[in-house]
């Protein structure tokens, strides 16, 4: 589900570029679409950059550790529930141990996967609103009183 909301957030982005980078931006991994959505929501958002850095990071963390789960050898330990996530890297050293896995952790990093998609709804929700506000004042309307809804995530380096 977030690998979607990240591609649906991504072509939304692309929209707005060149011809010619958005015959690039076909070819954009996952990772390069993420770059793509976070300088578009520092663009929207510049007052909290460093949130929206550190959103990108989790997510890029989590998937990864997700692509581990997915795409490593699974090996048995001394406890049933527990599994060791192994990559075969050459001869003279047949296995590296990535990590180790139990159903909870699993569970958990798709709890955390699903709340990333659902984060990523509410910036993108939020730029919008940013966007909407910046045009009112560019065609000379009166924006909506008050501040912008608060962040779904705050960093303490970020100003204001």
């Amino acid at each position: 589900m977030l690998d979607k909301m990240i591609a649906l957030t991504a072509d939304r982005v692309a929209r707005g570029l060149h011809r010619t980078l958005q015959k690039q931006y076909r070819n954009f991994s996952t990772p390069q679409k993420l770059s793509l959505i976070q300088d578009a929501l520092v663009i929207d958002l510049p007052e909290h950059e460093n949130a929206i850095a550190g959103f990108i990071n989790e997510i890029n963390v989590a998937r990864s550790r997700r692509n581990e789960i997915a795409h490593s050898i699974w090996r048995s330990t001394e406890h049933a529930e527990v599994k060791r996530l192994v990559k075969l890297i050459g001869p003279t050293h047949p296995e590296k141990e990535l990590r180790r896995v139990t159903t909870s952790s699993m569970m958990k990093l798709a709890d955390q996967l699903i709340d990333l998609t659902f984060e990523m709804s509410d910036w993108k929700m939020l730029a919008s609103q940013s966007q909407m506000r910046r045009f009112a004042v560019a065609s000379g309307v009166q924006p909506p009183k008050g501040p912008l809804p608060k962040p779904p995530r705050i960093s303490h380096k970020d100003r204001g």
